[in-house]
């Protein structure tokens, strides 16, 4: 039988954090703010949460007994990411011996890809076409040949994050076609539901991060733009609604969200990408149920960041407002492609530029070392600023 360990409960409660990377350090920066201890689950005693939180324990996600302990440890359990091992997790849901934030039912839905492609087609809400693979028929170049004669994008339903998890075909040959088979084998061997998804020909991607208090009232952050590289975030800017000319961008990304929060009962936090295609159409690519990287610069741009927003929520606390009180930007601060060995931050000298740098130890290419959040007055100062944040970028790149 499972018992708890925990102590008479806290007021506030001790809020425990799956994960300490680099989101599980801003949420432990938010709660200092907040008076909220906190307590994380790190992989390492270098991992930047650690020195942001009150507490930490080295636990290994994929061991039941270290997970429980911890759980047994505190009060209320968020996430930092959506690759949990959530069998460990339910029978301690089931006894009531942790509350999660959101609802695990909610991370399990939202935490696979091939779920989250139903859930859209069930509530009407438009994504790529897509097509499954499944143990009656399993995907093969002539299918994605028939259904996809402009290139497809094949995923794992699970353990892909950050470009990681997908596989880009263009019909290019018998190479691919091997590469592309070998892709299949490894996800089904991770457990995972193959899917091939449309390519889409589109003229921007945007993001949406939404913020549920615990009545199940929606807040929403403004609608951005985003940039990928490689399948990992490069930079953000917003509002859209000053970007664009279609002032009903921001309206439809909120009604998508609304109903994807009604349906799955997600509180807190949660963040739908989305493809503008040529037509004007947003089409929802994927949907992270937890503070997310688009939503960075909300720490200086809006009156309530979305990582102080995630904890009143889960607290049960009023919201601050979403509103912007500027026109803003993020750049992620990513390894550069020659370099591995010692991380060291760069020097940014521009105005109304605010470094992040994660405190991570070794710099790898790709990896996401810190973000810069920039605010200026209208859109022609911001695509200055952004300019001048790249070229420091890339002298501290040179110099590595």
């Amino acid at each position: 039988m499972l018992e708890s360990s925990k102590s008479s409960r806290q007021d506030p409660p001790l809020l425990g954090i799956l994960g300490a990377g680099q989101l599980a350090q801003m949420m432990a920066q938010a709660a200092k703010r907040l008076g909220v201890r906190t307590r994380v689950a790190a992989a390492r005693d270098d991992d930047p949460a650690v020195g942001a939180a009150d507490e930490f324990e080295i636990v290994s996600l994929e061991d039941r007994e270290q997970v429980t302990r911890f759980c047994n440890t505190i009060d209320l359990l968020l996430f930092e990411s959506e690759l949990a091992n959530f069998s460990h997790l339910s029978p301690l849901v089931q006894a009531e011996l942790v509350q999660t934030f959101p609802s695990l039912t909610a991370m399990q839905i939202c935490a696979d890809k091939f779920q989250q492609k139903q859930c859209f087609a069930r509530l009407g809400i438009a994504s790529p076409k897509f097509l499954a693979d499944t143990e009656q028929h399993k995907l093969n170049a002539k299918d994605l040949r028939t259904n996809f004669p402009k290139g497809c994008v094949l995923k794992w339903s699970r353990h892909g994050y950050d470009g990681r998890g997908n596989f880009f075909w263009s019909n290019a040959g018998p190479e691919q076609e091997r590469a592309m088979l070998a892709f299949c084998d490894e996800g089904r061997r991770r457990g995972a539901i193959i899917y091939a998804e449309a390519r889409v020909a589109f003229v921007a991607e945007l993001a949406l991060v939404t913020v549920c208090d615990r009545q199940g009232k929606a807040h929403f952050y403004p609608l951005v733009q985003t940039k990928q590289r490689r399948g990992v975030c490069e930079s953000v800017l917003g509002p859209v609604s000053m970007l664009m000319p279609d002032q009903s961008l921001q309206a439809k990304a909120e009604a998508a969200a609304q109903r994807l929060a009604s349906d799955l009962n997600l509180q807190g936090v949660f963040a739908i990408e989305f493809f503008l295609d040529e037509d004007g159409e947003l089409l929802a690519n994927e949907v992270a149920p937890r503070v997310h990287n688009s939503g960075h610069a909300t720490i200086n741009a809006c009156w309530g960041s979305q990582f102080e927003n995630h904890l009143r929520a889960a607290l049960g606390y009023p919201l601050s407002s979403c509103q912007n009180h500027s026109v803003f930007g993020m750049v992620n601060i990513l390894g550069p492609d020659h370099y591995s060995g010692p991380a060291r931050p760069p020097v940014i000298r521009s105005a109304n530029a605010w470094l992040y740098w994660y405190g991570k130890s070794m710099c790898k290419p790709g990896r996401k070392m810190g973000h810069i959040n920039l605010v200026a007055s209208d859109t022609e100062e911001l695509t200055k600023l952004v300019g001048t944040v790249e070229a420091e970028l890339a002298n501290w790149a040179a110099q590595l």
